[in-house]
Parts: C-alpha cells; sequence; structure tokens
C-alpha cells in the first residue's frame, strides 16, 4: 500500500503569498463591488471588513491549496500512467 499511496504535500511559498494578497485583494474588490452591477446586488457594503476580510482569506488559501494539490495529483497520475505503459510494453 506504501508503494501506491504518497502522502500529500503543499508549497508554503505558494500557500504564503495567498495568504499576503488575499486581504488587499478582498478590501479592493469590496470596495469595487458598489460599481459592478452583478456584484452590487449582493450588498457587500453591508458586510463589516471584519467578518468579510477574514472569510474570504481563508476562502482563498483554500482554493490555492486546492489548486495546488490538484495539479500536483495530475502530474502524478501522468507519471503513474507513463509508467504503466512502459511495464506494458516490456511485457510484450
Amino acid at each position: 500500500m506504501e508503494k501506491h499511496v504518497k502522502e500529500a504535500s503543499v508549497d508554503d511559498g505558494f500557500f504564503i503569498m495567498a495568504g499576503l494578497a488575499a486581504p488587499a485583494a478582498a478590501v479592493i474588490g469590496k470596495r469595487a463591488s458598489g460599481h459592478i452591477p452583478y456584484v452590487k446586488n449582493m450588498r457587500l457594503d453591508l458586510v463589516p471588513n471584519v467578518v468579510f476580510v477574514p472569510v474570504f482569506t481563508l476562502g482563498a488559501i483554500v482554493a490555492a491549496t486546492a489548486a495546488q494539490m490538484s495539479r500536483k495529483s495530475a502530474k502524478v497520475e501522468e507519471s503513474s500512467a507513463a509508467e504503466q505503459h512502459k511495464e506494458e510494453s516490456k511485457k510484450d
């Protein structure tokens, strides 16, 4: 089982950059939301920054982590498929 199962790991630099950029993006996005017609209906101006910024930051970190893990899993699947193809060609 240990042969086929690999522990998931995330690059800390990417994680930190997402955590640093998200609060600024949250504040800028919240201010700009009053000028965007489709977002204007959500009334983000009624949500206090004390709630909005941490929730947005956590969401950005989770999204960045998920994107990075899916990218890594796609590479692993690709390499394992290549290994299986090599094994099958050796058998023939």
